[in-house]
């Protein structure tokens, strides 16, 4: 049976550290586009993209895979670079056959969709990134410490109380309870490793890498805390179209889904 074009389907493919899970969503009609791969932010997982995925896939697939490590992929042996986060995901075109793709990335995704890029120019169409950390050498050292200290979890539930007011309490004004708890469940599924994606992030020299990415970049940024470090990125970047979504404050893929759906398919569409 034909999966619907509405419904998100899952499937595991290989890697060079082993299973990677996917969220897949057919084409809404004939598919005459390149699949659309979907990179998350840390510390969730490609369920990020749920909401949003319907209204991408007319013409094309759109994938959503867990780096490893995060949501039901297999980790790593030791934390991981961004570069091994992009190798993952080329060696996920190599195993479904994928001779090139559109790529959008958010946060952390960016960086992956970029390293993408850089690595094999000739896999990646389209380059759409959203809301990018960017941030110099020394911003980068300000923010590392904070950004990867190891979650602890135990029997004490006190402990998962600054999780549930972050990933639930706080977003409720901006999408349904059942959305916010599925988020916080995948927000955890990494355990202890769940700032490995963070010490990657941190480690990368975007200022430093971001120059020699000479093919077309479309950048999207919102009215949220990114929003100098996004600018920033488009200003290192040597063929760039930057769109400003300021009105776009919280929930970018959730209450913005609509507008950033727009944005995704117009850069999809773009003759660079």
């Amino acid at each position: 049976m034909m999966d619907s074009p509405s419904t998100i389907y899952h499937e595991y493919r290989r890697c060079r550290f082993g299973e990677l899970h996917l969220h897949c969503m057919p084409a809404g009609r004939a598919e005459d586009q390149p699949p659309l791969l979907c990179l998350h932010p840390a510390p969730y997982s490609g369920a990020w993209f749920a909401t949003v995925m319907p209204l991408l896939n007319q013409g094309r697939v759109v994938i959503a895979p867990d780096y490893p490590g995060y949501g039901g992929s297999a980790p790593t042996e030791t934390e991981p670079s961004i570069r091994d986060y992009a190798d993952a995901m080329l060696d996920l075109l190599d195993d479904m056959s994928i001779a090139r793709a559109d790529v959008v990335g958010f946060h952390t995704g960016c960086l992956v969709g970029a390293e993408m890029s850089l690595v094999r120019a000739d896999r990646v169409r389209r380059l759409i990134l959203i809301d990018v950390p960017c941030f110099s050498g020394e911003e980068r050292r300000k923010l590392y410490a904070r950004a990867v200290t190891p979650r602890r979890f135990d029997a004490d539930p006190a402990g998962l109380t600054e999780e549930w007011h972050r990933n639930v309490e706080q977003r409720l004004d901006a999408m349904p309870f059942d959305r916010a708890f599925e988020l916080f469940v995948e927000s955890l599924r990494a355990g202890d490793r769940s700032h490995w994606a963070f010490h990657a992030a941190f480690n990368y020299p975007s200022d430093e890498r971001f120059p020699d990415l000479t093919k077309p970049v479309h950048v999207i940024a919102t009215g949220s805390g990114l929003l100098d470090a996004t600018r920033a990125a488009a200003r290192l970047l040597p063929n760039v179209r930057l769109v400003e979504c300021t009105d776009i404050t919280r929930a970018v893929f959730e209450e913005g889904a609509g507008r950033i759906s727009i944005e995704i398919l117009a850069a999809l569409g773009a003759k660079r």
